[in-house]
């Protein structure tokens, strides 16, 4: 569906060279910090690959990334039931899964499907003090 409206998302399938499987953590946890810009809060992560004796897609949002760095480092998952995990919590019961892909929702759309947030309308405008603006 997200490949289908560009419009509304932000689709990037991850090339066969950048699924780097769990299980090789060092290797995994460089390529999220070598491309942390490619998964910001917001994204819809989904990772594919063997789980017992079958491939299996599972996905996830990203919450919270580290505010130096840029890393995803909190997710939001629902396997079982809701709840905001690590990487690491998230992937150890399928090691041998990678990233496949990225979802990232357009501003316009989630503004049209879910409206602007209590928050946003409370924020000052960009440039302003308690949105007054100088002059």
């Amino acid at each position: 569906f997200a490949w289908s409206h560009p419009e509304w998302f932000d689709a990037h399938d991850l090339t066969a060279d950048e699924r780097v499987r769990f299980a090789d953590r060092e290797r995994f946890f460089a390529y999220l910090a070598a491309h942390a810009d490619g998964f910001i809060p917001v994204d819809v992560v989904t990772i594919h690959g063997p789980r017992g004796d079958e491939d299996h897609y599972h996905s996830f949002f990203v919450v919270a990334a580290d505010p130096v760095t840029g890393m995803p480092i909190l997710l939001a998952a629902n396997a079982g039931r809701p709840r905001v995990r690590t990487w690491e919590q998230e992937m150890r019961n399928a090691p041998r899964r990678s990233i496949r892909s990225r979802v990232r929702p357009r501003l316009d759309w989630l503004e049209t499907h879910l409206g602007p947030s209590e928050q946003a309308l409370l924020a000052p405008a960009p440039g302003t003090a308690n949105g007054a603006t100088s002059g």
